[in-house]
């Protein structure tokens, strides 16, 4: 079910929607590739368009991921 969108930052484009899980979806509006922040809190995993998990490095409470012109995959638990 569609939320709303989300607010990464300047650049980015985000929904979340939810079902099982709460899911974010991210992309950058050019192609670039930008880095956002998201809190560990409710973190499962963050995915690419093709399923692949993502590389996250934790930054204080947050994971630092890299996003790009295609879309990722954010999931927490509800």
């Amino acid at each position: 079910n569609y939320v709303g969108e989300i607010d990464y930052g300047a650049g980015l484009e985000a929904y979340a929607f939810r079902s099982a899980h709460n899911t974010h979806i991210v992309w950058a509006e050019e192609d670039q590739t930008l880095t956002i922040l998201v809190p560990q809190a409710n973190f499962v995993e963050a995915y690419s368009q093709y399923g692949d998990v993502l590389p996250k490095a934790p930054v204080g409470e947050d994971y630092q991921i890299e996003v790009g012109f295609s879309p990722i995959y954010i999931i927490f638990d509800n």
